[in-house]
């Protein structure tokens, strides 16, 4: 007897509430539960605040251009970066982040 037959054969004889219970065991084996996203939806008008603070945040001198902040941190981490170019290092993080 093979292993599918000897399972059947073992279902025919379950009663009913053991043969659903067996079915939604089976179930949860196969449906892939995937994990919740963290970040909720932005709006368009939440979207738009944010830029507008950015933008006060840039002309209140509070950024810094994108080019000195990786230059400081190949700076900080010359030693790590020697052998790998820090963009590599950057896409890499960025793509963490999605």
């Amino acid at each position: 007897m093979s292993i599918i037959d000897a399972t059947v054969s073992m279902l025919e004889v379950m009663p009913e509430e053991a043969r659903v219970k067996v079915m939604e065991f089976t179930q949860r084996l196969f449906v892939s539960k995937k994990p919740e996203n963290p970040y909720a939806p932005l709006t368009t008008e939440q979207v738009l605040q944010d830029l507008a603070e950015s933008r006060q945040q840039i002309a209140e001198g509070k950024a810094r251009p994108m080019d000195e902040v990786l230059d400081d941190l190949e700076q900080r981490y010359s030693e790590a970066t020697k052998s790998v170019p820090l963009q590599d290092y950057v896409n890499i993080f960025a793509n963490d982040l999605q």
